[in-house]
């Protein structure tokens, strides 16, 4: 007669036996397809031309964003979750009007398959702008994963460049040089202070949901008697963004910081993760609406030692996507370490198609604030801050990629204001 752990063994066994015997498949070939131009990758050789035509955009650009590979054995799940998030990769990488991802079914080996890739080459130029300034930048160079910008106008001036496939291995280098309020310094009122700042990003991608720099800065100002004072800043970075299926389909970011400032032997680090859930995505398709409806979260904390500068406190006060968008001062939302919780629930309304190419997509939303902000002084006490309201959004996206938010927000004191800012939202 059997005993009851011999029984308990074998009914685990039995549960878990669906999971250590899911069928395997291999990748034999990857076909990319970009335009005209068709390319081959296969299991220990080269990406190779499989005709006469070639692209603009470099097939090993279009490979960066998946991490299939020809010889990988991957479970049926694992291959249908990659196939599906390399296409959306590639959709929101902005180089491409259109992206698919196919899996092809073997036609003689039953453990094999092909993944095909097929990609339409986008508009390449960017045009943005802010309070007072204009953007235009240019990406794809050379067909690469890289882009520049320049930045003008009556508060800032500046470039910034950035390559994030260098070699073709998926290495990221990044620079930028931005002089902020120069023209408006000049001013007699002396409100506001010229700053100029060089910053650089050099780093891999893990994975390509996963990358991983060291960031490094410098901020002076005019102010500043000698270099010495200058905030020169170094530290590791990391990146995520990410789509997943289970236990439902949502996308989610991550940003974590942790940059050492020398001049002021002081530290700052900084964690932001948001998460995104579409819904009625179904009804909207049957009914042939271009519509949305996105519940959007963010979770922000930040801290610094006791020794930093009031110069280096945290600003929930207008740096974008991070902030209490409701009637405080600004010495009312910046401290030395906080909490930020915001949510938005998002509803694109319609898709205004503005000829030849370009799309608009109105966007209202409601949003809430909730944060806890420890001040300088405050004996380790934080100060609770709040913000309710909603606004609009002008998402010009593919080709153009500008995004513009017009928001309005009261706190439970009755204190409001309008905030505008560059930007999707978070």
């Amino acid at each position: 007669m059997l005993s009851k752990r011999t029984l308990s063994i074998a009914v685990l066994f039995f549960l878990f036996l669906p999971f250590f015997s899911e069928e395997t498949v291999s990748v034999s070939k990857i076909r990319i397809i970009i335009e005209d131009a068709e390319y081959s990758w296969e299991k220990g050789g080269s990406i190779i031309p499989a005709g006469e035509e070639t692209s603009y955009i470099s097939p090993h650009t279009v490979i960066s964003y998946t991490s299939l590979k020809p010889g990988n054995l991957y479970s049926l799940k694992q291959l249908d979750e990659e196939t599906a998030r390399t296409q959306i990769r590639l959709t929101n990488s902005g180089l491409f009007y259109t992206a698919s991802v196919q899996i092809v079914p073997p036609r003689k080996n039953p453990q094999e398959r092909t993944i095909v890739i097929t990609v339409k080459e986008g508009f390449y130029h960017r045009f943005s702008g802010g309070n007072a300034y204009g953007m235009y930048g240019r990406e794809g160079l050379g067909g690469s994963r890289s882009g520049i910008y320049v930045y003008a106008g009556w508060n800032r001036l500046g470039v910034s460049y950035a390559h994030e496939n260098l070699f073709n291995r998926g290495i990221i280098l990044a620079s930028s040089f931005t002089s902020l309020d120069f023209f408006p310094s000049m001013l007699l009122d002396d409100e506001y202070i010229h700053k100029m700042q060089a910053a650089m990003h050099a780093g891999k991608y893990i994975t390509p949901d996963i990358g991983v720099t060291l960031f490094s800065r410098i901020l002076f100002t005019p102010l500043m008697s000698s270099f010495s004072e200058a905030h020169c800043s170094l530290g590791p970075v990391i990146r995520l963004y990410r789509y997943e299926f289970w236990p439902f389909s949502f996308s989610w970011n991550m940003e974590t910081s942790v940059l050492w400032y020398m001049n002021q032997n002081s530290y700052t680090a900084q964690t932001s993760w948001s998460f995104h859930k579409n819904f009625a995505e179904q009804y909207f398709s049957n009914k042939g609406r271009d519509q949305k409806l996105t519940l959007a979260l963010l979770l922000s904390a930040g801290t610094e030692n006791s020794t930093a500068p009031e110069s280096l406190a945290f600003n929930l006060y207008s740096t974008v996507d991070r902030s209490v968008r409701s009637g405080y001062s600004e010495e009312e939302v910046s401290g030395i370490s906080y909490a930020l919780f915001s949510t938005e629930l998002r509803f694109n309304v319609f898709s205004l198609r503005i000829p030849p190419a370009f799309t608009c997509v109105p966007q209202i939303f409601l949003y809430t604030d909730i944060a806890f902000i420890e001040q300088k002084g405050s004996d380790g006490l934080y100060a609770y801050r709040d913000a309710f309201g909603g606004g609009i959004r002008l998402l010009l996206d593919n080709p153009i990629f500008a995004y513009f938010t017009f928001a309005y927000g009261l706190n439970h004191e009755g204190s409001s204001r309008f905030v505008f800012a560059v930007t999707g939202g978070f």
